[in-house]
């Protein structure tokens, strides 16, 4: 083995050693992807690379945004390095939705946008959820209605209806996210939402509220006053 094999390992064993002492809290960001890119790249040093990346899509977070394609085509990079960084923030999302399978009793604003905030980490791509609730606004199931760009316009009435029959509840809540923007509704999330009360309200189930979800906060369209809908949360 070269002496510059001999440098790459002993500066990853390092590495590994100070994580397993210390974990990465202490670590730049940089050197946790730095970190990360030696298991998928172990034959080179992945400190530049890391440093590129990061200065390419403009910070850490963004890096793990980012699609598969456009991470394989940067220099240094190889497809299962791709593959690796785009899986974290999915499986870290599995994680936390694992750690959700719970009872849950949402009666409030602040346990609806903590459970809706941890079920929508590292989402990337509009995605539209409904919150099944039983009279004591006990969850009885969370399920993903529709993904992808502009996922509200894209939504299915039918599909919405069924998912409440299968759960057999009376009182629902709806959700789905801005990646990138903010939680306020557009037009159409508002007709849908009008559209969506009074075709449910004819099938005596109740759409409680419906919230919108970015990164750093978890707004009710109820409370901004934008629907005619009775305030049930406080």
């Amino acid at each position: 083995m070269s002496n510059s094999n001999n440098i790459h390992v002993g500066h990853r064993q390092r590495m590994r050693d100070e994580y397993e002492q210390k974990g990465l809290d202490h670590l730049p960001c940089h050197r946790v992807l730095e970190m990360l890119l030696h298991f998928a790249i172990p034959q080179r040093d992945t400190n530049n690379l890391a440093h590129e990346l990061i200065e390419i899509f403009g910070s850490f977070s963004q890096v793990f945004a980012a699609s598969i394609e456009t991470l394989a085509s940067v220099k240094g990079m190889t497809r299962n390095a791709a593959v690796l960084i785009h899986m974290l923030p999915e499986v870290n999302r599995r994680i936390v939705e694992d750690q959700l399978n719970r009872e849950w009793v949402l009666d409030n604003n602040k346990a609806i946008a903590e459970y809706l905030s941890k079920r929508f980490v590292g989402r990337t791509r509009e995605t539209v959820m409904l919150l099944c609730l039983d009279n004591s606004c006990r969850l009885i199931a969370c399920r993903v209605l529709n993904e992808g760009n502009a996922a509200t316009t894209q939504l299915s009435i039918r599909q919405l209806c069924e998912a409440v029959f299968q759960c057999g509840c009376h009182n629902v809540v709806l959700a789905h996210n801005h990646p990138g923007g903010l939680a306020r509704p557009s037009n159409q999330d508002i007709r849908l939402t009008e559209r969506l009360f009074s075709i449910l309200h004819s099938l005596d189930i109740r759409l409680l509220d419906h919230f919108i979800v970015t990164e750093t906060q978890c707004e009710s369209m109820a409370n901004m006053g934008y629907l005619g809908m009775e305030k049930v949360f406080r």
